[in-house]
């Protein structure tokens, strides 16, 4: 169980806890815009998993299955909930991951997402993308050999 700190403030004879967000923002997504670039996307926060006023949110980002490499994080404010991220290794699996916060601290961050870079040269438009355990099983209106990219 996560506790999160809390202050109760007294408003119009009601108490307001004001705290950190209980539940992450939803709907994380991450798609390449380029080969060192990628947009992240996200929803709100579930209302009423805020716990007082919302400062912004955080992406933390890294190369996916580098135990070496710690998180990269990028702020945005309240009203903002996407990111270009640039500067980024061609062909590289990252992952990314989002909480929102209140002056009071960090909120619950979203589980993982990965995504990957993409290639110089020739662009691939990819119909439909599964992340399963760290691996991804692309499909895609091309050759079989165009099909399928695993990443371990």
């Amino acid at each position: 169980m996560k506790v999160f700190p809390s202050l109760a403030i007294q408003k119009n004879k009601s108490f307001v806890l004001i705290s950190v967000p209980s539940q992450p923002p939803t709907d994380l997504t991450a798609y390449n815009t380029s080969s060192t670039s990628l947009q992240v996307t996200w929803g709100e926060v579930p209302e009423g998993f805020v716990h007082g006023i919302l400062q912004g949110y955080r992406v933390f980002y890294k190369r996916t299955g580098d135990k070496n490499d710690s998180y990269v994080n990028s702020t945005t404010g309240p009203n903002e909930r996407k990111l270009h991220i640039t500067g980024l290794e061609k062909f590289t699996a990252y992952s990314l991951k989002v909480l929102a916060f209140t002056r009071k601290g960090d909120g619950a961050v979203s589980v993982n997402i990965s995504v990957l870079t993409d290639e110089d040269g020739r662009r691939f438009k990819f119909s439909n993308i599964f992340a399963i355990s760290q691996r991804y099983i692309v499909q895609s209106k091309y050759t079989a050999l165009e099909k399928c990219a695993i990443l371990n």
